[in-house]
């Protein structure tokens, strides 16, 4: 997807405009950017709304990866490789993170538990540390300092 619009094809433009509707969607139902405030008052209701917008942002998130998938085939980018130094250090239990926006990291811990959540110290700055257990019962780990909120891979 390194391709800017008015280089794409009629299909890829479609596609890449489908992926940016959905990603849209997403987002506004992860954080209920689409909801009133207010407007519903009844607990059961909003019990049952969450739980709702939780399949809904799930099931989004794996329409996403499938669209960047297609893309990916119709575009012909490559999957992208890791460098070798860092299969290296996975294959010795490290865990790397990348820094994600909070609609991001919402999306991808619907329905996960927290697992733990305390104070660190990450390059030296204060930061909270957050490790969720998502549904199919992998760990994510999220770190928040005053910059930046990083992720970890998904690692069992």
């Amino acid at each position: 997807m390194s391709k800017i619009f008015f280089e794409m094809t009629p299909t890829e433009a479609n596609l890449n405009h489908l992926l940016n509707l959905i990603e849209f969607a997403d987002y506004q139902i992860a954080t209920g950017d689409c909801f009133v405030p207010g407007e519903t008052k009844d607990k059961d209701m909003i019990h049952e709304i969450n739980n709702l917008s939780a399949d809904a942002s799930h099931h989004l998130s794996k329409a996403i990866e499938k669209i960047i998938d297609i893309l990916g085939l119709v575009m012909g980018d490559p999957k992208e490789e890791l460098p070798e130094e860092i299969k290296v250090e996975q294959e010795k239990g490290h865990i790397f993170m990348h820094e994600v926006d909070c609609a991001d990291a919402i999306s991808h811990l619907q329905g996960a538990a927290v697992v733990s959540m305390g104070n660190i110290k990450f390059d030296g700055e204060d930061a909270t540390e957050i490790i969720f257990k998502t549904k199919d019962g992998k760990s994510v780990e999220l770190i928040h300092t005053m910059d930046a909120l990083l992720c970890s891979g998904v690692h069992e």
